[in-house]
């Protein structure tokens, strides 16, 4: 080689067949600029993993960046390929030529050092390689983490929403819903639903509770969750829908899931400028037996039918006396003996506990 006779030192190097020999050889021709017998030379140092190092180390330091990777381009189709010159190229490729990095991980993943891979992803800050390499590997937690704590760059929605419920820490599930109110506030719903199966729904009502801006748009997710008829959730849909004022949503509600707190939101309600609320109130009161509450109710909205109807469930014979009271100081004498009865020795008290739907409907209509 001191001759510059490069050719035929490559040549004794084969009948050789030693890796100190390739390697003197390789840096020799390295020296000289002659990288195509460079190459052949280096091609049987790294196919070994204890000398390849050395090989990466030398060409990288003196400059030679390019004609290493073209190197170890040529390596990776050797019979004799092993992981370490994946990663390596890998590692060059994130240092060097960063647009062929996404492809080779995606060819060579499950040959790839994950690892060390991911170190120099990290230094860099190749986000959306490390992420696919995270999830190919299933490391979901990674993956997911990375695309928070890195977005927008790392962040792709389809992707996330993929593997999101396949973590294994719960607790990424509930700083998940905390990132999308920040930085996916369009998604968020469907990111609930899409995690509903595996969400703590009692948690979920008290994180958003915090954030009441967000809190609305959680109302179709929570109808989703009144299946279990959680006392948080009932109540944070009832919540939701008095202030939207959505009075038969908040009827079906109460009738299909009772499990709620019922006074006190009968204790809200009852002073509630919108009539119809207001009738809601008197009616929880009758579902809890409040009878005089829900009387007093109903008379101060003259919902006098909803009155009737209060005491008749009630049984109280005091009650019923009371309101037949209130009817003739008010003046609707027509109440102790309604026009469509007949002159009989029928008492209104009578009346007044008859069970039958129709006359209360009617008695109704002559007081309104």
């Amino acid at each position: 080689m001191a001759l510059g006779l490069y050719t035929d030192a490559v040549s004794a190097a084969k009948k050789a067949n030693s890796v100190r020999t390739w390697k003197e050889v390789n840096a020799a021709c390295v020296r000289a600029g002659e990288f195509k017998l460079a190459q052949a030379a280096g091609l049987h140092i790294i196919v070994s993993p204890d000398h390849m190092e050395d090989l990466i180390l030398s060409y990288e330091s003196a400059g030679h960046w390019e004609h290493l990777i073209t190197l170890l381009e040529q390596g990776i189709v050797l019979e004799g390929a092993h992981q370490g010159i994946f990663t390596e190229l890998g590692v060059m490729y994130s240092r060097y030529r960063p647009e062929a990095l996404m492809a080779h991980i995606r060819a060579n993943v499950s040959r790839i050092n994950t690892s060390k891979l991911l170190r120099a992803c990290e230094q860099g800050r190749h986000w959306q390689e490390a992420v696919y390499t995270l999830t190919e590997t299933e490391d979901f937690d990674g993956a997911v983490k990375l695309m928070m704590e890195h977005s927008p760059t790392a962040f792709d929605a389809g992707r996330f929403m993929e593997i999101i419920s396949r973590v294994r820490n719960a607790e990424l599930l509930y700083t998940a819903l905390s990132f999308f109110v920040e930085e996916e506030p369009a998604l968020l719903l469907k990111l609930l639903h899409t995690l509903m199966p595996k969400l703590d729904h009692t948690r979920v009502v008290h994180q958003f509770k915090k954030i009441p801006d967000a809190f609305p748009v959680l109302l179709p997710y929570l109808k989703a969750a009144q299946k279990d008829d959680l006392v948080a959730v009932n109540e944070a849909v009832n919540q939701l829908l008095v202030e939207e004022e959505d009075v038969e949503g908040l009827r079906a509600s109460i009738d299909a899931h009772p499990n709620f707190d019922q006074v006190g939101l009968a204790q809200r309600l009852e002073k509630h400028e919108l009539l119809e609320l207001r009738r809601i109130a008197a009616l929880l009161y009758k579902k809890n037996k409040r009878w005089e509450a829900s009387i007093a109710l109903s008379k101060q909205d003259s919902q006098f039918k909803d009155a009737i109807d209060t005491a008749s469930a009630s049984k109280e014979q005091g009650l019923a006396e009371a309101l037949l009271n209130f009817f003739v100081q008010k003046g609707d004498k027509s109440a102790s003996r309604p026009p469509f009865l007949p002159a009989t020795r029928l008492s209104a008290r009578t009346w007044l506990w008859s069970s039958r739907g129709a006359r209360a409907s009617r008695t109704a209509s002559c007081l309104s």
